[in-house]
């Protein structure tokens, strides 16, 4: 009799593991594979008066031939280009404006960055002479007037290493930011799976300890 009981114990619990497996195998299929398959990063950075770009799909590859389109942040198109056998591409700063930077790389595949003003500002490029507004100022050219490094102090010099540095820092702590995935990865998936089959077979196993002990007293 006691061996019947552990025979449909046993059943019951790799029935009930089975049944657990087969959903989590299933969750795990519906929430990673779709962001796998259709996730493309393109990450882009100011360096002078160009800005720089590399695309790349979830795997590590490189994107070939995609479609990079260059907006302001009302839609307006400033340029557009493809990207290179290494997934780069590069242009001049058309326009003293944030940018919003648009990655097509076909089948659904689509990923976007978007340059700042601050960090278009940082390059020096300015407005045409013509699109200035009215009663702007211009910076004097007079032989009298002190160099801007003599009037600065080791405390200016510092703040201003400092700002340089968090605007070059930005936009890789923006893309390690949203290089983060939002679900749940292969390994906490198999860590679930491997936690509650051990916990359906301590459950077992504490089950038949106590039946055993009660049919001894």
């Amino acid at each position: 009799m006691n061996h019947q009981r552990v025979d449909v114990m046993m059943r019951y619990t790799w029935t009930a593991a089975t049944g657990v497996l087969a959903v989590l195998i299933t969750i795990s299929v519906i929430c990673v594979s779709p962001a796998a398959a259709h996730r493309v990063t393109i990450f882009a950075w100011v360096d002078g008066d160009t800005v720089h770009t590399e695309s790349k799909f979830s795997g590590g590859k490189k994107v070939h031939n995609g479609q990079v389109v260059v907006t302001d942040l009302e839609g307006a198109c400033l340029i557009e280009g493809r990207t290179d056998e290494n997934g780069a591409y590069s242009f001049k700063i058309p326009k003293p404006t944030a940018m919003r930077i648009e990655l097509i790389a076909g089948m659904g595949h689509r990923g976007e960055w978007v340059i700042t003003d601050e960090e278009v500002g940082a390059s020096g490029i300015t407005a045409p002479e013509g699109d200035r507004p009215p009663g702007a100022d211009v910076p004097s050219r007079g032989s009298d007037s002190p160099s801007p490094a003599s009037a600065l102090g080791p405390d200016d010099i510092e703040r201003i290493v400092d700002a340089a540095l968090d605007r070059k820092l930005e936009p890789m702590m923006r893309l390690i930011a949203e290089s983060r995935p939002s679900g749940p990865s292969i390994s906490d998936i198999i860590g679930g799976i491997g936690y509650i089959l051990g916990i359906v077979g301590l459950a077992t196993y504490v089950h038949y300890r106590k039946q055993s002990r009660d049919r001894s007293t």
